[in-house]
């Protein structure tokens, strides 16, 4: 009796792991589902071989708060291709309150993109709305800052490579609360959540912003993963 009792146990996970190759298993879709890093720091070109092997895709913060190019952006863009990472995306993490305009910080990061020649190599550009004392203190002004940096990014990628780009926003409810309020004119754009609840999976989610679906998680963060600290982060292609 036992050993049957084993048996069907052990059958019955093996048909849920195929189900789940197909089928929604705990938020996760196979097929579909992948699975990532984001990483702001100069990353070794030998670092990049690993990370194409362990991961399907990276995201490079391009741009900080203080308002600049992160100078080591381009370097980390170029020898993520060099290895082989096909899927690359930007993370702009704005400075609402530098003397640059959002016209201004646009045109820095599609001018030195196109410039250095990996304006192409980027899938999407996710504009960052996090840490409410990085923004200023009106929510009606953090709207448009917002709003005409997307709207910027979108116009100035599409006039520089004649084809469409895709930007999305990262937040959390909580900062969008904190910074935007109950904005939800942007629910059409990608949304990148986060939660460090260490779990690549959706059903976590509650919707926000006019949001009813994410396209991606932010679910780890400083994990060592090819023995540099990167952000672990997951995703469903629809």
């Amino acid at each position: 009796m036992k050993r049957t009792t084993t048996t069907s146990v052990w059958c019955c996970c093996w048909v849920v792991a195929v189900l789940c190759g197909v089928l929604w298993c705990g938020g996760v879709q196979g097929g579909n589902a992948l699975y990532g890093v984001d990483l702001v720091n100069k990353t070794p070109l030998a670092t990049w071989p690993c990370l194409n092997k362990t991961v399907q895709y990276a995201v490079v913060q391009i741009y900080d708060e203080s308002g600049n190019f992160n100078p080591d952006a381009l370097d980390n863009i170029k020898k993520g291709l060099e290895a082989g990472l096909k899927n690359l995306d930007a993370l702009i993490m704005p400075c609402p309150t530098c003397s640059k305009t959002y016209l201004q910080q646009a045109a820095d990061i599609v001018n030195t993109l196109t410039t250095n020649h990996t304006l192409d190599s980027i899938l999407t550009f996710w504009v960052g709305v996090m840490d409410k004392n990085s923004w200023t203190g009106s929510l009606q002004a953090n709207r448009v800052f917002l709003t005409g940096l997307i709207t910027s990014l979108q116009k100035s990628a599409i006039t520089m490579r004649n084809s469409t780009s895709t930007v999305g926003v990262f937040t959390t409810a909580a900062d969008w609360s904190n910074i935007v309020g109950p904005m939800n004119t942007l629910n059409s754009n990608p949304l990148w959540y986060g939660n460090l609840d260490g779990l690549p999976q959706f059903t976590d989610f509650t919707p926000f912003g006019g949001w009813t679906a994410p396209s991606m998680k932010r679910y780890t963060a400083n994990q060592t993963i090819c023995s540099i600290s990167v952000n672990e982060d997951f995703r469903i292609l629809l």
